[in-house]
């Protein structure tokens, strides 16, 4: 008797240790939940060939484990831009697309931000010609917590423009360094 009264409280202690383990996912309660939501507008300066541009637009989206970002966002020409190798015709340019952001050490008041945007958008030339184009748009900055709701990002990166097919246009002259300052608004659990 003694011996299935041991047998029997060694098969409900095993299988109660086995159903309370939980399985792990990469999104959920164990691991990248969804941690908080960011959105604003940004503004950016750079260069289209040798003319300087500024770059206005906006981004929002959803943050994971208060460190991986996970959004959409998208920019235009704010100023006009007249290109010496398009007949001095204004030109125009907007693209947007997917943003995935990595900020380590978010709850410092000062820390890094990683930041990648990758989409489709248009090149204009005038008001006729218009040439479908990709964009990767990697950055580099950093993040200050002025609030708890309001965050000020300024980053830098490289702005690389593929699939480019005007005419007296390539790739390299739509793509280049810049800068830019964001407004994140929003907030964290």
């Amino acid at each position: 008797m003694k011996n299935v009264i041991f047998f029997f409280v060694l098969m409900m202690s095993t299988t109660v240790a086995l159903t309370a383990q939980q399985e792990r996912t990469v999104f959920g309660k164990n691991g990248w939940r969804i941690s908080g939501a960011w959105g604003g507008p940004a503004v950016g300066v750079g260069q289209l060939q040798d003319e300087f541009v500024v770059f206005r637009g906006g981004f929002g989206g959803v943050e994971f484990g208060k460190r991986l970002f996970l959004g959409w966002g998208g920019f235009e020409t704010d100023n006009d831009v007249y290109i010496d190798a398009l007949d001095n015709n204004r030109f125009k340019m907007d693209y947007s697309g997917f943003m995935l952001g990595y900020t380590p050490a978010s709850h410092k008041t000062i820390h890094p931000n990683f930041m990648l945007l990758m989409g489709t958008g248009n090149a204009q030339v005038g008001s006729s010609e218009m040439d479908n184009v990709f964009v990767i748009q990697p950055t580099l900055g950093l993040e200050l917590n002025v609030f708890r709701f309001f965050h000020l990002a300024f980053d830098g990166g490289y702005r690389m423009v593929t699939n480019v097919n005007i005419p007296e246009m390539t790739g390299r002259d739509l793509s280049g360094p810049y800068a830019e300052v964001k407004m994140k608004f929003g907030f964290s659990w």
